[in-house]
């Protein structure tokens, strides 16, 4: 292990400058010194197409700063949840194109609305917070882009990093992320409990933009619990909530065409998953062991009476005698 400081890498990085691109690998097992804590490379990657590199970081707990109480118990997930979508963000704010292929690339990949463990933040045992993303080490064809090396891993890398600790100026908007996630937590063990398979709050928006987005619907209707189904829950927080809870049995949801059956269904599958405030899907909540099972899309049926379902379909075909190449 080669420990050096910025200014070292720097002399490094100009040293190459022009030369051809596998001389990157001279930076494998070199960890980098500055302010906030240590950093290197633990993948260089062998062309400027290749996937980029990928950085570790560990900011040590005497120098980050955040609260122990965030960093240990179920309350690391969110936070380090909560930690990936900030830092999303802020690489997005210095990656610029540069170069061959992924030159100048920095991030890591767009989170989704649920809140998960994931292997761009972590906690380790000493509470030390480490970090991993996205570098495309400069290139021009196969020649090292010496200037725009130093300007992304001495200059913007350190930079990324203290935007990073400078979130623990934010600490309540990280309890309140925290909070919401131990409320979906306390609600699943509270269903299981009483034996119930699924809980949808009032106000929950189950729609989703598109079928290939995960954004909430854009003006939708919000879910509302028929009486018989309506419960009333105090959550962890001291929040109280009303909403669908079925309890453990056989359900069948009935209804025609467009009427939110399969919308239903997949936010009651969502629900092993917790989720962030503004997905909509909150308070949708499962027993974690719950499956959505169909049968596959695309099959052909032939002269198939389907009248009692559905009938005056758009293209004007007879239900009764129906045929397709790509049944629903």
């Amino acid at each position: 292990m080669i420990r050096v400081s910025i200014r070292d890498l720097a002399d490094v990085l100009k040293s190459i400058d022009g030369k051809r691109y596998s001389l990157y690998s001279r930076l494998r097992n070199v960890h980098v010194v500055f302010e906030e804590g240590i950093y290197r490379l633990t993948k260089i990657q062998g062309d400027p197409h290749a996937q980029p590199s990928i950085i570790e970081v560990v900011l040590p707990f005497s120098k980050h700063g955040f609260p122990k109480k965030l960093l240990s118990n179920k309350s690391t997930i969110p936070f380090t949840d909560y930690i990936t979508r900030k830092l999303y963000r802020i690489c997005a704010k210095y990656t610029r194109k540069c170069g061959s292929g992924n030159s100048c690339y920095i991030g890591v990949p767009k989170p989704s609305p649920r809140i998960l463990l994931r292997s761009s933040v972590e906690v380790n045992e000493k509470l030390d917070i480490i970090l991993r993303f996205y570098v495309g080490l400069p290139a021009r064809g196969r020649r090292i882009l010496g200037k725009e090396a130093i300007n992304v891993l001495c200059k913007k890398v350190p930079a990324i990093v203290k935007s990073v600790v400078s979130l623990r100026e934010s600490i309540e908007s990280i309890e309140d992320y925290v909070r919401n996630f131990l409320d979906q937590e306390f609600l699943r063990e509270w269903i299981e409990k009483r034996d119930y398979m699924f809980f949808i709050g009032n106000g929950s928006i189950l729609p989703r933009e598109s079928s290939i987005s995960e954004k909430p619907m854009r003006n939708p209707v919000l879910f509302k619990s028929p009486e018989t189904f309506e419960v009333e829950v105090q959550l962890l927080s001291g929040k109280k909530i009303r909403g669908m809870a079925a309890k453990r049995g056989i359900l069948i949801i009935t209804g025609g065409g467009y009427h939110g059956k399969t919308t239903l269904l997949k936010a009651i599958q969502e629900g092993i998953y917790d989720h962030i405030v503004g997905d909509g899907r909150e308070y949708v909540v499962s027993r974690k062991n719950t499956v959505y099972v169909k049968s596959e899309d695309g099959r052909v049926v032939n002269n198939v009476d389907i009248s009692s379902f559905i009938s005056n379909l758009p293209t004007a075909e007879d239900t009764s005698n129906f045929s397709s190449l790509n049944a629903s």
